[in-house]
């Protein structure tokens, strides 16, 4: 969309359409930073940032000299649309309507940022995640007891087939089991684990 609507052939309108690009990543970086252990280990401080393409030494000084009591991953959608802004009042975006189309864009990006960072700021309780764990095994150990067959003919629960095999026990291990595996994998979705999200793959896709 930036490259639709931001016009010009010249060297200022790429610039301009690069740096709009280049500040919505670089805040995608900055929260990515506080979420992801791979991007962290990757960026672990702002002059690896400025090292990785990211952010110029200039605008890394700005960020530093602002003294601000939230959070300063917001400040490049600012500049993005400092440079929306700018480029409208140099004819490169055709109209106000094309320029409020970019503005929606960044600030629902923005928005969805905003989503991912509010998720990972309110972390799951550990003893949620112990007490479901010990649930399962619990239960399942209790099944071990309570499921065993009487082989006699006044049984009521005579069943040949379980008698030797535990199907429906077997079932429901296989089930409850694998849906526990699922719990904890999802339950850090920006961690080191090969399922996780790449996010480093996401930032360099996007900066392409």
């Amino acid at each position: 969309m930036t490259a639709a609507y931001v016009r010009g052939d010249d060297e200022r309108s790429r610039k301009m359409r690069r740096n709009i690009v280049r500040y919505c990543v670089l805040s995608q970086a900055l929260v990515f930073r506080d979420i992801s252990m791979k991007v962290r280990k990757r960026f672990p401080t702002l002059d690896s940032v400025v090292a990785g393409g990211f952010m110029m030494l200039h605008e890394k000084a700005k960020l530093d000299e602002l003294h601000y009591r939230y959070d300063k991953h917001w400040i490049p959608f600012q500049w993005a649309l400092a440079i929306c802004d700018d480029a409208r009042q140099q004819q490169k975006i055709a109209s106000d309507w094309l320029l409020q189309k970019v503005s929606e864009e960044i600030k629902r990006f923005r928005t969805n940022m905003a989503n991912l960072y509010n998720y990972d700021w309110v972390p799951l309780p550990i003893m949620y995640a112990q007490i479901v764990v010990l649930g399962v095994h619990l239960y399942f150990f209790v099944c071990t007891i309570s499921r065993q067959h009487i082989i006699s003919d006044e049984a009521p629960n005579k069943s040949i087939m379980d008698a030797f095999f535990p199907f429906m026990s077997v079932l429901q291990f296989i089930f409850y089991m694998g849906w526990l595996k699922v719990a904890e994998a999802i339950l850090n979705p920006f961690g080191e684990d090969d399922d996780d999200f790449e996010c480093n793959f996401l930032l360099d896709k996007n900066l392409a």
